[in-house]
This record gives structure tokens, C-alpha cells and sequence, in this order.
């Protein structure tokens, strides 16, 4: 364990097309330096985004009697949340804390200027069998400037968009779900909360809403409009405002937002 770089798990790529375990370097730090647990073993620090599980420290126990046994190491996880995240992590990068794992925030841009640490080569000695799991999309997608900064997970091939909805509000106002297809299809559920119970709001959205989901690739960060629109010309990058249904989603949300519907902050 005597050259533990740090490594971050990256949440958009160069293709966009799923998370990614990324290489993450120490720019000021000592990237050697790692905690001890009381009985010695290396303890690897991880950063993740979201809420911290309930459960976190059960399932830290379990997960680590594997661990220990197949590497001789301890995992440890902090949690940030989804607001604070980029925020946090761009301080922690720039300071040179010592930490081993995170979820990369803005992979492409922290890779060129050498927050992370380069795993082309331990890829395909350590990670070989992984390395040709993955469609080559995904290695392309994560390379840059030649070097791969990122393991990537394939997971969100497979995922799904979808509203998720407060059952017991549901069951109390006896309000039905099954025509919601889409952003426009919501009103009539939305509109039916707000009549029953006024001091709900509705849609649960908060400042750092980047907009209506959709069938996009981000080529670099959400922030940024650039999408490939996988209903439409996957060869091209496009500007996701130039999209009809996109536009129109942002009307339909414009015109919850003047309903009520949607917090007012």
C-alpha cells in the first residue's frame, strides 16, 4: 500500500455514458499518507454523494470483514451532500487533503489539470479483467489526452427516468397516478395536491435544479447545455435548448412554477 493514489468515481465522462471510477491525484498533498485503523490495517477514505444511509455503519462493518480478507484494508465512507458536493470536493482537491476514493465531480475538467492520477497502465495489469468487461465505448468515452483518469460503470445503460411520488399523500387524498407519462401529464396530480392540501408544494425541487431530465448524453457537466440527444442524431452535439421537447418541458415546469407548484425560491 506503499503508492496509494487517490481515485474518484466520476459522474460524467467525455461520451457521457455512465459513471466512472476516476484516478484522482494529489496536486499539493502527500499522496502516500494513509490513516491507520487500531488494529493497524490501511484505512481507505472515501468520498460519496448524497445522504448518508442510516444503516451506514452495518453496513461498513459487513462490507469490511470482505474487504479485509481480499485486500488487508478498511473502507471508510464520508458522505456530502448533493448541493455541497462540487463545492467540497473542488476545496478538498485544491487543498491536497488525503483521501483515496470519490465520486468525480467534473471529471473531464479536474483530469486535465492533474487531480487524478493516471490508471492506464494499472488498468491493464490490475484491472485487466474489468478493462475488457467494458464496452469500448466506455474506455474511449473516459479517456483524455491520451490517458484513462477513470474505471467507468456501465450501470446507467441500463437506468431509467422516472417521478417518484409521496405514497402516503397519495393514499390520503386518493389521488391516481397511472396517466403520468410525462412533465405535461403531471398537472392534473399536481394540481389535485395543491387543492386538497394547501400548504404542499407539489413538486419538490430546489435551487440547484439543473432542469427536466430527458434522454441526453452530457459531454461534460449538466451544467453546460452540450447534450447528444439519443432520440435524434447520437453522431452529433447539439445544444439541448435547440431541442423542441426540452423547450417545451421547460414551459410546462414554468407553468407549475407560476402555479404554485413548485417552491417559489
Amino acid at each position: 500500500m506503499k503508492n496509494w493514489k487517490k481515485y474518484a468515481l466520476a459522474s460524467a465522462s467525455v461520451l457521457a455514458l455512465g459513471a466512472t471510477l476516476a484516478a484522482c491525484g494529489n496536486l499539493t498533498g502527500d499522496n502516500q499518507k494513509s490513516s491507520k485503523s487500531e488494529d493497524g490495517k490501511t484505512v481507505i477514505k472515501m468520498y460519496q454523494i448524497g445522504d448518508k444511509p442510516d444503516n451506514l455503519d452495518t453496513l461498513l462493518e459487513n462490507a469490511n470483514k470482505i474487504i479485509e480478507e481480499k485486500a488487508g484494508v478498511k473502507l471508510d465512507i464520508q458522505y456530502l451532500g448533493w448541493g455541497d458536493y462540487d463545492k467540497k470536493m473542488n476545496v478538498i482537491i485544491s487543498s491536497g487533503e488525503s483521501y483515496d476514493i470519490a465520486f468525480a465531480n467534473n471529471y473531464v475538467i479536474n483530469a486535465q489539470k492533474g487531480a487524478y492520477a493516471d490508471l492506464t497502465d494499472l488498468y491493464k495489469k490490475e484491472g485487466k479483467e474489468l478493462y475488457e468487461a467494458l464496452d469500448p465505448a466506455y474506455i474511449k468515452g473516459n479517456t483524455v489526452n491520451g490517458k484513462i483518469y477513470a474505471v467507468p460503470v456501465a450501470a446507467n445503460v441500463a437506468s431509467s427516468q422516472n417521478f417518484a411520488f409521496n405514497g402516503p399523500l397519495l393514499e390520503k387524498y386518493g389521488i391516481d397516478i397511472s396517466n403520468v407519462t410525462d412533465y405535461a401529464s403531471l398537472e392534473p396530480v399536481l394540481k389535485a395536491i395543491k387543492e386538497k392540501d394547501p400548504n404542499v408544494v407539489p413538486f419538490a425541487m430546489n435551487k440547484s435544479y439543473g432542469g427536466p431530465s430527458d434522454d441526453f448524453d452530457y459531454i461534460a457537466v449538466d451544467g453546460l447545455p452540450f447534450v447528444v440527444d439519443l432520440q435524434g442524431d447520437t453522431t452529433k452535439i447539439v445544444d439541448r435548448y435547440t431541442i423542441p421537447r426540452y423547450v417545451e418541458n421547460l414551459k410546462t415546469l414554468h407553468k407549475y412554477y407560476e402555479a404554485g407548484y413548485i417552491p417559489k425560491d
